[in-house]
């Protein structure tokens, strides 16, 4: 089963994006063939390209940005059809539906049994969420899910933000977490029932 996994480089004062470091410390315990590993610039543009043109023949896309202020991760299970807010670029978007015509929102194919018990698993840790935000996060993600349904699987997963509290959930065990849901996919637990 072929992973792909993208994260959102620096922004705003993110010089150092918490979601860029979790990608390369889970390249570096899962290891370089264990995934196509792809850092994103945060705009707009380079989001819609990589969609359009994202290297096919994939069996996961797991993307990863940072949640802002949050101190622990979260599993987003729904993306919408909204975008808005300026990106690196200087590009604004307001409150308009990312796709004209497209549904409002689509959740993700993951099964039930490999989100819940992946959650309870780390319960206390990690959170659910139907709410991947407005900004270039949901962006992604809805078109994302919107673009590879029926070729992919796709999840968003929100970093908890290390560098606003010492109380965050630290990096280290994100990428635990993460690399126990790949494990748990690859075992077959990931379709949607």
């Amino acid at each position: 089963m072929k992973l792909l996994v993208t994260a959102f480089g620096p922004f705003a004062h993110f010089t150092s994006n918490p979601a860029q470091r979790l990608l390369m410390r889970l390249r570096e315990r899962m290891g370089e063939d264990a995934a196509t590993w792809v850092v994103l610039e945060v705009s707009f543009a380079a989001v819609d390209h990589f969609v359009e043109t994202a290297p096919s023949g994939h069996d996961l896309h797991l993307h990863l940005g940072v949640a802002t202020g949050a101190l622990r991760p979260r599993l987003e299970l729904t993306g919408r059809n909204i975008s808005r807010g300026r990106d690196v670029r200087g590009i604004e978007r307001t409150s308009a539906p990312i796709i004209a015509g497209a549904p409002e929102a689509l959740h993700t194919g993951l099964g039930a049994d490999l989100i819940d018990g992946f959650l309870t698993r780390f319960d206390g840790r990690l959170d659910r969420s139907h709410d991947a935000g407005d900004y270039l996060c949901n962006h992604l993600y809805f078109t994302s899910l919107l673009r590879q349904q029926g070729r992919s699987q796709v999840l968003f997963f929100h970093v908890a933000d290390v560098d606003a509290s010492p109380d965050a959930v630290p990096l280290d065990q994100q990428a635990e977490m993460l690399e126990a849901l790949v494990a748990r996919w690859r075992e077959g637990l990931g379709r949607s029932a």
